[in-house]
């Protein structure tokens, strides 16, 4: 297969080439920088095949034209979705548990029609003892709560929040 592409270059880009290649080397310095992206691109495609044909303990052929033709491996634009995919479910699943401070959680309950005295209800329904003196300064003055403390699913439980309320409600108060 011939591939044929056109570069335009500007006024300055032509003197800059002038400067460096006589005028019948020009092509030749292209050609010669194609060449090596294609291959860069084979020894890639070749270690990638190699090394799955390895894990799945299948012969390969001898000849790397016919490991080429034969691969199995997923092209670019296969691995750069994928990969773009995984961060985007990284991303939401930081999000997701990224806590909140005492602030935005306060707001969030506010926000969504729920009174800080039902907080303090919920804690002080919490049987006499230091499990109540714990998760009364837990909410009086921790800086931050994560969504797997267990005094936000007490609170949680307490005011009736359904865990797919939660997740919005945890979502929202995020950007507070």
């Amino acid at each position: 297969m011939i591939r044929t592409f056109t570069i335009e270059t500007t006024e300055a880009d032509e003197k800059a080439l002038a400067y460096n290649h006589a005028p019948q080397f020009v092509e030749f310095a292209f050609k010669s920088a194609l060449q090596s992206i294609v291959n860069g691109s084979r020894e890639a495609m070749i270690r990638a095949e190699r090394l799955r044909a390895q894990e799945t303990g299948e012969a390969l052929p001898l000849v790397d034209d016919a490991i080429i033709l034969g691969a199995r491996v997923k092209d670019a634009a296969t691995r750069i979705a994928e990969a773009d995919a995984k961060a985007e479910v990284e991303r939401l699943e930081r999000e997701r548990t990224q806590p909140l401070t005492a602030r935005q959680l306060r707001l969030g309950l506010v926000k969504n029609g729920f009174a800080l005295a039902q907080v303090e209800a919920a804690i002080d329904a919490l049987p006499d003892g230091a499990e109540r003196d714990r998760a009364r300064i837990e909410w009086q003055y921790a800086g931050e709560f994560r969504r797997d403390h267990p005094l936000i699913a007490t609170i949680a439980a307490h005011l009736g929040i359904t865990d797919e309320q939660f997740e919005t409600m945890w979502a929202a108060a995020q950007k507070l």
